[in-house]
């Protein structure tokens, strides 16, 4: 009933957009009050159905990081933690800075591990994510709700709702690149600082948002105002202080040690995550049929025709690379291609005008557009290990800002069949936000309530009850009572070991693939799932991993498995692995 309610309360806001008669950026837009409660109340419809989604994937290191800052404020990582089958130093295992955690560090001391509470306090950075939208959209939209409409109901941002650092990061960069353009727009030095700070603070909360600090470089290079790019300073000095912070308690940079000493290869090439990079967009912005209407209605040609003739020679490279692949990852990976393509071309159109007269306006707009975008999806192809949905929530912001430009240039009015267009696939991306949340929730619940449940109870009545794997599963096997296997640590003889088959497991079972195979197998329990789409299981699904060699994984899937997540219970008969001498 909820997400019925949802789904019709989204129809009747389209509905009413659809009647509204004034263009999609129109000259004089929507009072403020207004606009600004259109976006919340997306952000909140959006949110509050899933206020009780358990502990999911990297949830847990940002609560083990909040522990640690409630034991000691000055030694986020002063702990060792397993997050691989043996216990490292947290330092090690973590590969992102601890703003986050020290955000959420006071309602864990208020409400323990308390799933609404937390979910209540991330929706600051949803706030932060609308705020921003709306203003860069009254900066480069004429005041849209669309940008901000659509970023808040993708499920790029609704399913990425969890505890991890993604829409953090992504809200604090967004809003303080907006209040940084106005603070530069209007020469206010309060809004220069509070945007530098908030933007250092989205790189204290995950590394990858660095790139945010070119982006407030360029604007006011563009705008002909090179003293204010000075007050990048705020930023900066939030980074150093961090890097002291880091020499004073570890001896090293914790930034330094990742590119340094933890960087390996992953073994997935930029192709793959290329590939990865056009499933994303293609599955989170439901807007290509409005970009193509626009266009052959315009008659632009270079665009309609540049995004058809695409098409065939981009499935051709995927059928060279990965050789036959189903028609859901051609669907989006031709749709985000597509996508890209228009949205990518009709910035480097308008914005290479800006070289004729190096002056600030609409072209030099599009530029600083057209390179914000880019920024994030260079540096996800080139520098992070594998592909995955929140990675790219960085460069939504910017290519919807292109959208609505594009779907509206030179102010014109658009026809009312593009105009229902829009509004028809923000009701479908919304709705298919919510679908791929609820399968989401389901798996993410399939651990707690496995964890709960009476066969957990049953088993530690009479054995000594070991685990193995992480995600939220580790949270919810632990406040169960039961005991962590990792290397060093084994169960012994008459214990009973729990697998799930879908968690990541570590590398506990690396030195001995056959550990398993020598054990009792006593049970399985398998949780079904009732969401017609899958986000997560490695063959096909892969919403925080989309990695092809994986099973030509997609973000979501429709129904591809008839399981949620199955447990396996051994009883151990045979205690010792056979760990090789190193």
């Amino acid at each position: 009933m909820i997400e019925l309610s949802i789904f019709l309360t989204a129809i009747a806001f389209s509905l009413y957009t659809i009647t509204y008669r004034k263009p999609l950026a129109h000259t004089e837009p929507n009072p403020e009050r207004t606009v600004w409660m259109q976006a919340f109340g997306i952000a909140l419809l959006g949110a509050l159905p899933f206020l009780n989604k358990p502990f999911h994937i990297d949830d847990v290191v940002v609560l083990q990081v909040a522990r640690n800052v409630l034991n000691n404020p000055l030694l986020p990582f002063g702990s060792n933690f397993d997050w691989f089958g043996e216990l490292q130093p947290l330092w090690q295992v973590t590969t992102n800075p601890p703003f986050l955690s020290y955000y959420l560090a006071p309602f864990l001391w208020l409400a323990g591990y308390h799933e609404v509470t937390f979910h209540a306090a991330m929706f600051a950075f949803l706030a932060c994510l609308a705020a921003g939208a709306i203003l860069l959209s009254k900066r480069f939209s004429a005041g849209s709700i669309w940008p901000a409409a659509f970023l808040l109901a993708s499920p790029a941002v609704v399913v990425s709702g969890n505890l991890m650092r993604d829409v953090p990061a992504a809200g604090l960069s967004t809003l303080g690149v907006a209040l940084f353009i106005l603070g530069t727009d209007k020469e206010q030095r309060r809004w220069l600082t509070v945007g530098a700070v908030l933007c250092g603070l989205a790189v204290l909360t995950k590394y990858s948002s660095v790139i945010t600090l070119p982006v407030l470089f360029l604007y006011p290079v563009f705008q002909k105002k090179y003293r204010l790019i000075i007050w990048l300073w705020p930023a900066v000095a939030l980074i150093a202080l961090w890097c002291v912070q880091n020499l004073l308690s570890y001896n090293d940079i914790h930034i330094l040690y990742l590119l340094l000493e933890r960087r390996s290869e992953s073994g997935i090439s930029w192709q793959d995550k290329l590939y990865g990079a056009f499933l994303v967009i293609g599955s989170v912005l439901f807007l290509l049929p409005a970009l193509l209407a626009r266009a052959v209605g315009g008659r632009d040609w270079l665009a309609w025709s540049g995004a058809a003739l695409l098409a065939p020679l981009w499935g051709w490279a995927i059928h060279q690379y990965l050789g036959e692949v189903e028609w859901e990852y051609l669907l989006w990976a031709l749709s985000g291609s597509a996508l890209l393509y228009i949205l990518l071309f009709d910035g480097a159109r308008n914005g290479m005008r800006w070289l004729k007269t190096f002056a600030p306006g609409d072209h030099a707009d599009s530029l600083f557009l057209l390179l914000w975008a880019c920024a994030p999806l260079v540096f996800c192809v080139l520098f992070v290990p594998f592909q995955a949905v929140r990675h790219l929530l960085p460069a939504l912001p910017p290519l919807l800002l292109l959208a609505t430009r594009y779907l509206n240039q030179s102010g014109a009015r658009l026809s009312p069949v593009v105009h229902f267009i829009v509004a028809a696939l923000f009701v479908l991306q919304f709705f298919a936000a919510q679908v791929v949340q609820r399968a989401d929730y389901e798996f993410a619940n399939a651990y707690r309530s496995f964890a709960a449940s009476e066969t957990i109870s049953k088993l530690k009545k009479e054995n000594n009850v070991w685990y193995v794997g992480h995600w939220g599963w580790q949270i919810y096997a632990d406040q169960a009572g039961l005991r962590q296997m990792r290397l060093g640590e084994f169960p012994e003889e008459g214990d009973v070991l729990i697998v799930p088959y879908r968690v990541d497991k570590g590398r506990v079972f690396e030195y001995d693939v056959d550990y398993l195979a020598r054990q009792q197998r006593i049970d399985e329990i398998t949780f079904e799932g009732a969401a017609p789409v899958r986000t997560q299981n490695f063959w096909g699904a892969g919403f925080y991993s989309t990695i092809s060699i994986w099973g030509h994984n997609i973000p979501y899937r429709l129904l591809q498995d008839a399981f949620l997540e199955s447990f396996e219970i051994y009883r151990i008969t045979s205690p010792q692995p056979v760990v090789p001498e190193e």
